[in-house]
């Protein structure tokens, strides 16, 4: 009688690069293997998925957050347009390298600056309430999350780093 054989489970979808690349960077880090540069790429492969999973997460949050603020300010759709941007981007780098190279930084960037104008509309947006910053306790805890713009600019800073380290990948090949 033939078995049938066992379906993966879902955290061997992210485990299996996980201890692949793991096994790799420790090989290259102990001198054992040569190829430095296939240890980067993967790494920059583990840090695009980052950057897409991070941004999936922080665009969820602002658009949760923003609904709650009925987006009484067109600035409150950014981040929900440079989040579906970055992922957009970086799940079309996971297979095209053209598409790494000019569509990732783009987006990375546009994260990146987004998330620093989040901070600023943040901090204007407490500062605007009754006693603004001579009322932390009450205005910090119930005004807009302050750092929360942050996660979004991490996110793009993830999929920068993922570019650097293919950069560098490809300068070792030479």
């Amino acid at each position: 009688m033939r078995r049938m054989a066992a379906l993966p489970s879902p955290a061997s979808a992210v485990d299996e690069p996980l201890v692949a690349s793991t096994r790799t960077a420790i090989a290259a880090l102990r001198g054992e293997t040569g190829d430095l540069a296939r240890v980067t790429r993967r790494l920059a492969k583990l840090l695009t998925v980052t950057s897409v999973a991070s941004a999936l997460i922080g665009g969820s949050e602002a658009a949760i957050e923003h609904y709650r603020g009925s987006f009484n300010q067109w600035s409150m759709w950014t981040p929900i347009a440079c989040s579906a941007a970055l992922m957009a981007a970086s799940t079309a780098a996971l297979t095209s390298r053209a598409a790494f190279r000019r569509w990732m930084p783009a987006a990375s960037w546009l994260m990146i600056g987004d998330g620093l104008a989040g901070l600023f509309y943040h901090a204007r947006g407490i500062h605007r309430r009754p006693g603004g910053f001579h009322e932390p306790i009450f205005n910090l805890a119930a005004g807009a999350p302050i750092f929360a713009p942050l996660i979004l600019s991490g996110a793009g800073a993830v999929g920068l780093l993922a570019l650097l380290l293919d950069r560098s990948a490809g300068q070792a090949e030479r």
